[in-house]
């Protein structure tokens, strides 16, 4: 397979996968079938055999015509209703990821990152708050190591000072942090 088949493969799992075509799809199918069974209910119902025996062509016409009617609106709503539920499983996921990161820009690393029970994206979810809890970590280790710094300077400790600079300059990772937050306590 080609890079770029493999780069496109990912996209379309990313968006919606096999398995959530085929929720949707079903769920869709699920939805027409309920509406296509209520239309024929109120046939059965409401066209009555002596309208159609006799009665006259007017009022079996006005009577299919308020049947197609009720048929279109409450289908239309059923419909409009379903597809709401579906987006909102999509659209939902997308909002709290979306605003986790906006928040995780500006340094706030406690935003709600969770999902509901019929979500989709909860694997792309799980690995942002792995992420939101990686940054924290380093953020929490930056802190730290100019903390120690600063300290490193107040007291006139070079060899200290362009230690944790040399770490800093490194980057901070989470064993650093808890190292430096160890020898912090000590």
């Amino acid at each position: 397979m080609t890079d770029s088949g493999s780069r496109n493969n990912k996209r379309s799992r990313f968006l919606l996968d096999r398995p959530g075509q085929r929720e949707v799809a079903t769920r869709m199918l699920l939805v027409l079938t309920g509406i296509g069974a209520l239309y024929a209910v109120a046939v059965w119902f409401l066209i009555g055999s002596d309208l159609i025996w006799g009665g006259s062509l007017g009022q079996m016409r006005l009577v299919l015509m308020g049947v197609h009617a009720a048929y279109f609106v409450i289908g239309g709503g059923i419909l409009l209703v379903a597809t709401l539920l579906v987006t909102h499983r999509y659209a939902g996921p997308a909002l709290v990821m979306e605003r986790a990161v906006d928040s995780m820009r500006r340094g706030e690393y406690d935003t709600r990152l969770s999902t509901r029970a019929g979500d989709f994206h909860k694997d792309l979810t799980l690995k942002l708050r792995h992420l939101r809890d990686e940054l924290r970590e380093r953020e929490d280790a930056r802190t730290t190591l100019l903390t120690e710094l600063e300290a490193c300077l107040e007291q006139g400790d070079i060899a200290g000072g362009r230690a944790r600079a040399e770490e800093l300059r490194k980057g901070p990772t989470a064993s650093t942090a808890k190292a430096a937050q160890e020898t912090a306590a000590v």
